[in-house]
């Protein structure tokens, strides 16, 4: 039994691992109530465990500084002076960050870093004389190579000097930069991209690799119209596209690869469909919004699309995304946004695997950023809220207030921008004598990789004569645990929680073990038994 002062104390413990932790100032970067980050420009990128980003000293302009072991430094001044380079468009490739940055001396050029001075380099100047023109739309294909456009055309990289080259084919190229949050023009398709033009009253379709190719194309009777959400799906390609002023040039519409066309998928019944917003999810469905009907899937083919859910949200105004990300094989989003509220789900791109996942009761939703299967995201960020910061885990369908702030918010109060060493950093605007600086709040969870988990890799197998272990990456999980024998049998078969051991009492022999979960499958031989 335990005595008073032993239990106090555990209790003690309990209650200080359950409370929300305070956030801490990382640095006043710009010292004083000036903003060190750019309400524009401010998005960074992992290199290893160590995130780059841009941000503003008070002397050097907009330059590229990294977080390393919880501290900022200036990584590399790439235009000296007030001035700044202003880096964007980070794009990982072979263990590297590449970005579009500006000097005095070349202009505009696409860059790449290692997360060290030295490693940070001009890789090619493709832009007119000394230009402020950055290349855009920096989109990595399966083969490698980087595309890119500048001035109204395409160009692809390998990652050197020697191997950037201008893709001929196409004109009047302007890839928007490629982001989470917006409707993407371009995509990775096959081992090239594909990518979407406008001339005048025409929206046409390309691919390339090393050459552009005109898919197929669309003529309104307007010259006002959107399109977005270009994604490759199981059929070729899909997309959206929009005009107030011509209704039959509205739709879903699908390149079909095996027959070369290109064709309008109904939505519900409805071939003039209202696409209102478009989820980046994967290369094998598009996730989209269609206004009177829902929320909706697509593989590219009549029996592949269905609705997903019923919710239609009214409070989005014109060119407004749709708060997204995907984590692990799914899809987390804002569903709805009410007039105080919101409502936050996941899909696996089904209507039985779409779930709802939290509710907070404040309004106006930060940019989400997604790691090692969990997502961290803030809301009442607008408007005179009190902020609050949420985690999630869309494998278990969990969410956790982690933090609410007190006092009125200004725009963009809370900006997540990426989680290190269990602490998760953000741009915070809420105390204006120090302005947009960044800030720490220390997790009460365990992340150990800033990679996403994937289906194949996100659980392993420790196995020791009648002994296995089926552990996660991702800490406690539920799976289904199936041995086969060699020639296919099912010879077991439990439900147990990942790093639990199994007594499987089996002849000593080579059998294939399996392992489902939320997280995925995962499936190996191993030599079992005594």
């Amino acid at each position: 039994m335990k005595t008073f002062p032993t239990l106090l104390f555990a209790l003690l413990l309990r209650v200080q691992f359950t409370l929300a932790q305070t956030p801490v100032l990382v640095a006043d970067l710009n010292p004083g109530a000036t903003d060190a980050f750019d309400p524009s420009n401010y998005r960074g990128a992992y290199v290893g465990n160590n995130i780059v980003f841009p941000a503003n000293d008070g002397t050097s302009g907009l330059e590229l500084y990294i977080l390393k072991a919880g501290k900022i430094s200036l990584l590399k001044d790439i235009n000296p002076g007030q001035n700044g380079s202003s880096p964007i468009g980070f794009t990982a490739l072979n263990g590297k960050l590449y970005f579009t940055a500006f000097d005095s001396g070349n202009g505009a050029a696409l860059w790449v870093t290692d997360g060290t001075t030295e490693g940070t380099r001009m890789v090619a100047d493709v832009s007119p004389s000394t230009s402020n023109v950055h290349p855009t739309g920096l989109t990595l294909a399966k083969s490698g190579f980087l595309y890119f456009s500048v001035d109204q055309k395409l160009y692809r990289s390998d990652g050197t000097t020697q191997g950037t080259s201008e893709v001929p084919g196409a004109s009047n190229v302007g890839l928007a930069p490629n982001r989470e949050y917006t409707g993407r023009i371009v995509c990775p398709y096959n081992n090239g991209i594909a990518f979407l033009t406008k001339d005048n009253q025409t929206l046409k379709l390309w691919k390339a690799d090393d050459k552009a190719v005109l898919l197929g194309e669309i003529k309104s009777s307007s010259f006002f119209f959107d399109f977005y959400g270009l994604t490759q799906v199981k059929a070729g390609l899909a997309f959206g596209a929009n005009s107030s002023f011509d209704a039959n040039f509205s739709g879903l519409y699908v390149f079909q690869a095996q027959n070369d066309t290109l064709i309008k998928l109904p939505i519900n019944n409805k071939v003039n469909a209202n696409i209102g917003r478009t989820m980046v999810f994967n290369d094998t469905l598009l996730v989209g919004l269609e206004r009177a009907t829902g929320y909706f899937s697509t593989d590219g083919t009549p029996e592949g699309t269905q609705i997903l859910s019923g919710s239609t949200p009214s409070f989005l105004v014109q060119r407004e995304p749709i708060p997204h990300i995907k984590s692990g094989k799914y899809l987390f989003f804002r569903e709805s946004e009410a007039s105080f509220s919101q409502a936050f789900s996941i899909t696996d791109g089904t209507k039985a695997g779409t779930k709802p996942m939290a509710s907070p009761q404040e309004s106006f939703t930060s940019e989400i950023i997604s790691i090692g299967g969990y997502v961290f995201w803030a809301v009442g960020t607008s408007n005179n809220f009190s902020p609050e910061i949420w985690q999630g885990r869309p494998a278990t369908r969990t969410a956790t207030k982690l933090y609410k702030f007190t006092g009125g918010s200004p725009i963009n109060s809370i900006v997540p921008l990426g989680v290190q060493d269990n602490k998760l950093y953000f741009i915070s605007r809420m105390n204006s004598a120090v302005g947009a600086e960044l800030h720490s709040l220390s997790l009460n969870v365990v992340i150990t990789s800033t990679k996403e988990p994937t289906n194949q890799s996100t659980y392993s197998l420790k196995n020791f004569g009648n002994q296995l272990t089926i552990t996660s990456a991702e800490g406690v999980e539920k799976v289904q645990v199936n041995i086969y024998d060699l020639l296919g049998r099912k010879i077991k078969a439990f439900k147990t929680e990942t790093s639990s051991t199994l007594e499987v009492n089996l002849p000593k022999n080579i059998y294939l073990v399996e392992a489902v979960g939320e997280l995925g499958r995962f499936c190996q031989k191993a030599w079992i038994g005594q």
